[in-house]
């Protein structure tokens, strides 16, 4: 969610200039915690910059549940949006629940064609409108793993036909280790309960074509996606 208001910012600060669409395929949209993120995001670009922005209007959130519902919401409703100049990125959270619950292990082969359409019709939009497209994607266990050193016992899910439409992965992982939360002027207190720790987390880039491979630590509170020094 954090990407769909740091999208909004200008070039020049990091951002895409352009709205968002977030496509939930799980739970319900945490739309209670996007306000709290919306709220943290404008009071640190300040009011001018916020009114200007007003990123609350511009994030589109769509909820699928089947397969028909995806496509419906990729074939018609997006290019609605696009074709107004309303959206430079698209999140799709997850994909792989969609197809883990529609295909059985009997129909690999369906799961795949479907998955290749898939794959290439977001591939398209990107690269005809300039969009950044997000996936995330779960992990299973490796049934066969690597006796090289460093080697994770986890893999993406839906194999390899989806990872050969993919341009970039990052891993995300929880770590062992936890940290007390920042404090801000309004909690200066010195004792932290551990019930409010903060798990440290990793990013790892696996692979990408103009970057090298590197990890890196953060946090995720109240406030929303802190990195680590």
């Amino acid at each position: 969610m954090q990407l769909c208001l740091t999208a909004q910012l200008p070039e020049e600060s990091g951002g895409l200039n352009g709205g968002a669409v977030y496509i939930c395929t799980e739970d319900a949209f945490p739309s209670k915690r996007l306000q709290q993120l919306i709220t943290v995001f404008n009071k640190r670009q300040g009011p001018v910059m916020a009114n200007k922005l007003a990123v609350g209007d511009h994030i589109f959130v769509e909820h699928v549940s089947e397969m028909d519902q995806l496509w419906y919401c990729i074939d018609q409703r997006l290019p609605l949006l696009i074709a107004k100049g309303l959206v430079k990125l698209i999140v799709i959270d997850s994909l792989a629940a969609l197809f883990r619950s529609e295909f059985d292990s009997g129909e690999m082969f369906s799961r795949a064609k479907q998955l290749q359409r898939f794959g290439g019709r977001l591939h398209a939009l990107s690269l005809k409108h300039n969009i950044a497209v997000v996936c995330v994607n779960q992990v299973t266990a490796n049934m066969r793993p690597s006796s090289a050193p460093g080697t994770s016992n986890m893999i993406p899910a839906l194999g390899l036909t989806w990872s050969n439409f993919v341009n970039t992965r990052l891993m995300l992982k929880r770590t062992n280790y936890q940290l007390a939360p920042s404090r801000g002027k309004e909690n200066n207190t010195e004792t932290v309960n551990e019930q409010y720790m903060v798990a440290v987390r990793s990013m790892e880039i696996v692979f990408a074509p103009h970057l090298p491979n590197r990890l890196t630590y953060y946090v995720v509170d109240a406030d929303g996606v802190k990195g680590l020094r």
